[in-house]
This record gives structure tokens, sequence and C-alpha cells, in this order.
């Protein structure tokens, strides 16, 4: 549309000229036609067809935000993708069906990796990937068993309990996995600065290690055999772990500093962190507690083996026993609104900063949602 304007711009004094010409009574085509034309009189309208475009004709339309549209959904930017836009918020859909028993769930900047926790001979488990929208499933691994993972650029790290072993493998599988440690049940994970932390129970002890990025294990707390130890978290100091039979401990990244009591917290499953608190679910609740020792908050309930993950103002929380999933203020457990709801068995849960992905076990499928 601009050149077409540039364009007549170019014609307009030739056709400015042929209109004096004829009121004049001009003949022919002599310098009347070729010269400048006099001015127009001050202030009048050029014709439409000569007018230039008004300024910001081709910019893009400005968003409006809307409670119902799921290109806009609430704000500018959030894009519900498959899912609906309802009271400006974006609703969850299925972007896989019909996995055995998917339990714990990691993305990257493309895909979606699945493990596969079936209770001992009752199948076999596998690890999953899957496009973030939905697509082909491909199966990267099996196991006798999987439980928790990890991704990062080029490497999944995965647990197993059944199989006694912790599991690395290359992301593209262009090779099969390779045990690195395999001294007894491996179960929650956790990263800092390219070391893989995690829980496992032996038949000497239940404990935390490490594992560096050249795969050399470092034993960094022992606990009586049967303490149930479970979930594990890290930040830049310590790391944290639970046993389901009451308590959290914590040490230094070393592993020196250690106390096993930390924090009386019954029958304990996932933990994750953020600067100032700790978070974790238990068999009946999720909880917040400040690092310095506040009193816990309690943020929900039925919870059972829910995970819970936390961004910067919200808590995210699959409710196994309520087969729901919520988001709640991280801070007090208010501003409660359920995401999702009449599932069976909802588990894993991951956030990527602008959608979550989380797991339903007893009818094999994975979900997303904008955040």
């Amino acid at each position: 549309m601009r050149s077409n304007v540039r364009r007549a711009a170019t014609l307009y004094p030739f056709v400015v000229g042929l209109l004096l010409a004829a009121a004049t009574g001009a003949e022919g085509c002599g310098l009347a036609l070729v010269g400048a034309p006099e001015p127009a009189e001050a202030g009048a309208a050029l014709p439409d067809a000569l007018a230039p475009a008004s300024a910001g004709e081709d910019a893009a339309t400005p968003c409006e935000p809307s409670p119902a549209d799921p290109r806009a959904c609430g704000i500018c930017g959030r894009d519900c993708g498959g899912g609906e836009c309802r009271d400006g918020e974006c609703t969850p859909y299925v972007i896989a069906e019909a996995l055995p028993a998917p339990w714990y769930v990691a993305v990257d900047d493309a895909s979606v990796y699945v493990t596969s926790h079936v209770y001992r001979d009752a199948g076999t488990g596998a690890l999953y990937a899957l496009p973030k929208d939905g697509g082909a499933i491909a199966t990267l691994a099996a196991f006798g068993d999987s439980f928790d993972l990890l991704v990062d650029d080029t490497r999944i790290v995965v647990s197993s309990m059944w199989d006694e072993s912790l599991y690395v493998l290359p992301k593209d599988a262009s090779r099969g996995p390779r045990s690195v440690w395999d001294g007894g049940q491996t179960l929650d994970l956790a990263r800092r600065d390219d070391v893989t932390y995690f829980t496992s129970r032996g038949p000497l002890d239940h404990g935390v290690r490490a594992v560096t990025a050249d795969e050399r294990t470092t034993h960094l707390a022992s606990l009586v055999v049967n303490a149930e130890i479970e979930g594990v978290a890290v930040d830049a100091t310590h790391v944290y772990w639970a046993s389901r039979s009451g308590m959290i401990g914590r040490a230094r990244r070393d592993g020196s500093e250690r106390t096993d009591q930390w924090r009386t917290a019954p029958r304990v499953r996932r933990l994750t962190l953020d600067d100032d608190a700790v978070y974790w679910t238990s068999d009946s609740s999720a909880f917040r507690a400040a690092k310095d020792q506040g009193d816990p908050i309690a943020l929900a309930d039925r919870v059972g083996f829910g995970t819970i993950v936390v961004d910067a103002r919200h808590a995210y929380i699959t409710l196994d026993a309520a087969g729901s999933v919520v988001r709640v203020n991280k801070q007090d457990g208010t501003e409660v609104r359920v995401l999702a709801s009449d599932l069976e068995r909802p588990m894993g849960l991951a956030d990527d900063g602008t959608s979550i992905y989380f797991t339903e076990r007893d009818r094999g499928r994975i979900w997303r949602m904008t955040k």
C-alpha cells in the first residue's frame, strides 16, 4: 500500500498541472504541464486516492486482553495453546495418552520427558519423550522401573527403585542407559552446578549421595535402615533430605555441618526450595517453612503422592488423594485456585516458566497448562 502512495505522490504535480491547464484553457502540453504547479491553497485536502497512509495504518493490531480469548487470555501474550480461556485463566489440555503408569516429568526447551513407575511384578518401566505441544511419543529406554529424572543440555539421569541403580543416558538416545551407581534403590533427584544429588535405600543404609559430572559418587549422609528416605533438594549452600519416618535433615553440600533432625516433618515425600523457604509434600498435606526455622504453614491437604513446584509467587501442587491440581499463594496457602479436577492420581509436576506439565497416572495422561 505504501508503494502505491509513493507512486501517487510522484504523479501529483503532473495531475494537478493537467487540472490547472484545463481550467485556464491552455492548449497542448506546454510549460504549464511540465513546470511546478502553483501551490495548492493552504489547508486544501488531497484527494482520497492520493492521501498518504495514516500513521500506524500497517502496524500490528493492538492487543486486547480478554477473559475468553485463548490467544490473549487475561493478559496480552498469554496463549493457552490447546487449552481454553475461562475467566482470564487458561485451562489444561492433554498432550499424551495411553502411557503406562506415568510418574514424574521433566521438560527442556523442546520436549517433555516422563518416567513410568510400575510396582514390582506389575510390568516394566520406561523413559518417554514427546514434543511439548504433543505428538509422537518416543521410548528412549526401557527399565525394570523408572522413578525420578533430571534433564540437562545433553544427558538424562534416571533413578530406579526396582533396578536398584542410577542411570545416565544421552538425550538423543544414541546409546542405552549406563548405571553409575548400583548400591540399592534410588529415588528422588536434585541438581546444582552439574552435581546430581540422590536419595537411596540400600541393604546397609538409607543415604544421600552426590554424582559429579565425571560420574564420581560421593557419600554425604547415612541414615539407619528403614528410615524410608525419599525427598531431596539443594540450594547454593546446603542439601536437604527427608525421611518418611518424620524428619528433614540438612548438611552443607560437602557433607559437613550435618543434622538429621533439622525439622520435624512426618511422612515427607517430595522437597523443593526457593531462596527463603523449604516446601514439602507428605502423605496428608503440603507445607512451607522458612529456612530460618519459622513454624511450618500448611498450603494444601489431601496430597498423597503429589508433587510441589514453586515460582516467584505461587506453589503448584498435585493432590493425588483429591484427584486435582491446585495453585496457591506460596507464602500462606491463600488465593486457592483449582486448575484441574476429576483426575485419577495426578502425580509428577514440572514448570518451564510459562507452562506447567503434570501426569495423571491411572489414565496414562500427560497434561499441559499455560500459567
